[in-house]
Parts: structure tokens; sequence; C-alpha cells
């Protein structure tokens, strides 16, 4: 087994013998390579390359700056330097300082050092208008055309962030200013740097963007679903821990995690480049400075930022080095010259190799305690064939990897509604402290009912094993499985669970003032299977309910 920088598990799955002369005695070790990251830093005589393998820690490239001023453009300088990629080839806008427009660079060979300037500009400063002065260009091309956002500062030091489109990437028009100051106070003077970045999993886009209130520098935000109409958050989105100046953001996602890149002000005056890091862009762990760059300047330095993502797993051999075949984790089988074929796990936080014997063959985790660092789980064990069910208990901040504990905080009774195991822990806080949770226990004939357990602090549990939920007489007369429970306006519980009477699998709600007894809110289901065809027409089960304002939203999947 491997783990990642982020924790997550990485093990060999699978292997397939395909030539035994061909395999080497060697001490095998798993390797992971994330990609390549190169970040370009803007410098009196030009700009100055930094690589990165993990887009942590960034090393310079050369003896001097890759893109010198004097050699490369008709301008008098660059600043707020930053690449995107179109059909393979890369270019990179940038800010001519001495008649304030924004440009473009193009690259010509795959040495990463040959840039040329087409001449002309992709923008001009217009006299009088908002953007009298212009900075932080990024551009982003969505359906064969090129948005092109920047910030504009006019006469008055009023900043703000606005759009220009082509669709030939040179003859840009401008669109307007779309992000105002003063969605908060942290940006109520100014806002400008923008970085783009598309959250696959919400579908939407969001920017970072460099806020200004008057005296102090942060991380401002906003959302989009078309890149035209934004909505920026009230508050900033990232603070460092030490209040410092930051600004002049650009963002990469790689390896499950948004990692963030700022402009960094020290105790001296002087920028540096600082690390933000965050599994959804919106929880930051401060990194601090990565990159002592030692830039002057009253506004904080725009740096570019290129991330070729690979993401693979390699094998080095303790005598033979690293092995010229990648794999990705979850890929079938991977064959190699060196007479053998390997599948690698898709990257698990926890396994079965993890866990107490109760949970050898499996483990899925129900319920989490965020405040507490307490994670609820499934455990798994097949006995004479069938599976015995264990509740298990891990200790987890958040990042990393969870300790797990090597003893069930629960498990069955014999002779009870739980002989044959337990399962599926949902932990909420009860009415009067302490902690309460319903499970899932199974008796020796395989049908489920809903049970009672109760804590003080979260680790030691006590329940009489009796039923807390029972079955029905018809849509879940064979098992009811909780899913979530929801704290209702007036202090009363609503839980939502699964139910099955063999053929079909749907979802339910029962009620409780005081989540200890419990009652069906109807004779019916709440959310039933699909009609026919549909991706659901079979089961909906494992319901996460989401409260927001009056409307409950239940999740579900289809197993």
């Amino acid at each position: 087994m491997t783990v990642t920088a982020l924790g997550s598990q990485v093990e060999i799955a699978r292997t397939e013998l395909d030539d035994a002369e061909l395999v080497l005695n060697q001490d095998w070790t798993l390797r992971y390579a994330e990609g390549v990251h190169r970040m370009w830093v803007p410098e009196a005589e030009g700009l100055r390359r930094y690589e990165s393998p993990d887009a942590v820690g960034f090393f310079s490239v050369g003896f001097g700056p890759e893109a010198k001023v004097e050699d490369l453009i008709e301008g008098t300088g660059l600043e707020d330097p930053q690449p995107y990629s179109v059909g393979g080839v890369l270019f990179m806008s940038f800010v001519d300082p001495g008649e304030g427009s924004i440009r473009l660079l193009t690259h010509n060979d795959d040495e990463l050092s040959a840039w040329t300037d087409p001449g002309g500009a992709l923008l001009r400063p217009v006299d009088g208008a908002w953007d009298e002065r212009l900075g932080g260009p990024t551009v982003a091309q969505v359906d064969g055309l090129f948005y092109l956002f920047y910030d504009g500062l006019d006469a008055d030091g009023v900043g703000r962030i606005g759009l220009a489109t082509a669709g030939d990437g040179l003859n840009y028009r401008r669109e307007g200013a779309l992000i105002e100051p003063g969605a908060g106070a942290h940006d109520s003077e100014r806002v400008a740097d923008p970085a783009l970045w598309f959250d696959d999993q919400a579908q939407v886009w969001r920017m970072f963007y460099s806020a200004f209130d008057g005296a102090t520098w942060t991380i401002g935000h906003a959302e989009s679903t078309n890149l035209v109409d934004w909505t920026p958050d009230a508050t900033p989105s990232f603070v460092p821990e030490d209040g410092a100046d930051v600004g002049a953001p650009v963002v990469v996602y790689v390896s499950g995690e948004l990692r963030l890149y700022t402009a960094r002000r020290g105790e001296d005056g002087l920028w540096d480049l600082a690390l933000a890091r965050s599994p959804d862009g919106v929880r930051w762990t401060d990194e601090g400075v990565v990159v002592e760059l030692n830039l002057e300047g009253d506004e904080p330095p725009g740096v570019g930022l290129a991330s070729a993502v690979s993401e693979v797993w390699g094998l080095d051999g303790s005598g033979l080095g690293t092995l010229q075949v990648t794999y990705t984790a979850g890929d079938v089988l991977v064959a190699s010259s060196y007479g053998y074929a390997v599948q690698l796990s898709a990257g698990a936080l926890l396994g079965p190799d993890d866990m107490p014997a109760e949970g050898e063959d499996g483990v899925q985790a129900d319920s989490y305690l965020p405040d507490e660092g307490l994670l609820y789980l499934s455990l798994t064990r097949q006995v004479s064939g069938v599976d015995q069910g264990a509740i298990g208990l891990a200790s987890w901040s958040g990042e990393g990897l969870p300790r797990v504990s090597q003893e069930p905080i629960l498990t069955g009774a014999e002779g009870a509604f739980d002989a044959a195991g337990v399962s599926n822990p949902v932990v909420f806080e009860g009415p009067d402290g302490g902690y309460l949770m319903l499970y899932a226990g199974q008796d020796a004939e395989g049908r489920v009912a809903i049970g009672l357990a109760e804590s003080d602090d979260g680790l030691d549990w006590s329940t009489d094993h009796t039923i807390a939920l029972d079955r029905g007489e018809e849509w879940d007369s064979l098992s009811v499985t909780p899913g979530s429970v929801v704290v209702e306006d007036d202090g009363s519980y609503s839980l939502w669970y699964t139910g099955a009477d063999g053929s079909r699998s749907r979802i339910g709600r029962a009620t409780s003032p005081d989540g200890r007894t419990w009652t069906r809110a109807s004779d019916t289901f709440e959310l039933g299977t699909g009609a026919p065809g549909e991706l659901d027409d079979s089961a909906v089960r494992h319901p996460f309910v989401l409260r927001g304002g009056r409307r409950r939203a239940p999740l579900v999947r289809r197993l």
C-alpha cells in the first residue's frame, strides 16, 4: 500500500504473470507522478520560470530570465503574465506597463524558452473609462469563443473586473465590467487579478480575485454558470492566518484538491509566493510562503501558472530504477515488457487492511462529526459465507489518514433483533446533550430493523438492543435502514430511511420528538422508484438530506 500526499491509499489490486523468465528479482516501490507545474514570475529584466513536480515546492530554472524584455517585445516590460493553451500551442497574455495595454506572447518550441511577440495589443486602455488602466488578464476558450477577463482602474482609483470576447483570440470586443467592488467590506475599493477554475463537480465557474478594502488585500470569490453573470461572495474566500496582504491569485486543481497561489507581503514589505490548499475551494489550509521572490510594489504582483497534470503511478525497481510504464488507479490491467501486468486500486482513504478483524472484508463510512473529528464506519466480515456487520470508529481531522480504532464500538447481541450484525450508523446530537445513534440491525433470517444507541462523548456507546423503528407491512416489509437525520425548526427530528420489500427499495420518513421514539410519517414512501427504463427503476436508497431555508432535498443513489 502507498499513500499519496493527500492521504488517499493506492494498492495493487491485481497482478497477472505473462512470462516468468522476464520477471526480475527486485524490491518494487509505487511512485506517484502528479505532473509538471511551471510558474512565470515577472522581474525587471523579464520573466523567470520556476518548475515543480508536485505544485508545492518550486525551483528556479536556468540562470536568468527566460523571456527578456529587451530581446522579446517592443514594450517596456512584462507584468501579470498568464499562460494558456489552444490546440496544443502555448500562449501568454501580459500587461505592457509602458503603454498600459494587454498583449500576447506565443511559444514556439518544446523547450519552453522560445517566446515571440506577434506585435499589437489585445486590449488598450481608454481615457476616462472605468478601465483607464488595465491589469490581470486571463484567457479562457469555451465553445470556440475566447473570454479575456481583466481588471480595470478608473481615474478615482476604483477597480473592477471586466470581460472582452473574441472569436479568433486576437480581435477582442469589450463586454463591460462584470464585478463591481462592494460585494462586502473586504472588496469595498477594488477587485482585480481574476483567476478562473471550472468546478466540474458543481458544474460552475469559480473566480478568485484580489480584493482591496483600502488597507488590506485579501482573496475574493465569485461564481457563474455562463462566464458572464457573476455572483461575488460577501466575505473573503481566503485570509492568511497572520492577516498578511495576499493577492494576484492563480489556481490549479490536482490530486483531489485546489491549490491557490498568491503573492504574499511579508513584514519587510516585499512580496513572496505563498500557497493555500482546499478540498472544495471553501475550507483552506494556509501553507505559507513556498518561494521567496522578494518583489517590490504597492500592489500584489501577478505570476503565471501552467500545469501539465498526469496523475499516474510508476514502478521503481531497487536495481533498475524507474520503469518506463505508468498506471492510473482504477484502470484495467496494464501490461509491461517485464513479464507481468498490474492493476491498481482507485485510491481509497480507508481499506480492509486498516480495519480490525470485524472489517477485514469491507468498510463503509456512514457518519462524520467534524467538530469532534469522529468518523463512524460499517465494518463487514464474512462468517461461513455470510456477511457479519459491526460498527467501527476512526478519528479524523479531515486531512491525512484517519486513525481507526482496532475494536468495534457496537456489535449485535445473541437472541436480539441485531444478532446477525449491525451497520449504517447515523449519529446526531441528542436534545439533552450527548449523542444518539440510529443503526441497522439484522436478524438471523436476514430481516433488518432500526435500533438506537446512546453516548455521552461519541466514543463509548450503549444500547439495549431493542427496535426503535420496525419494518412495515408493505413497501418496507423486509428491511428499514437509516439514512440521515434532520433537526426541524421546532426541535423535533426527522429520519429519512431506506425501506425494501425484496423487489424494490424506496425512501421513507419517520419523526420523533426526542430522537429516541420514532413513528412513521406516512404509511407510504416519500420517494419511489422511477418508471421502467429510467436509471432508478429498481431502487432508490441511502438518502442524505440537506436542509436549506424551507426546503429539504433528499439526495439518493441507486446501487
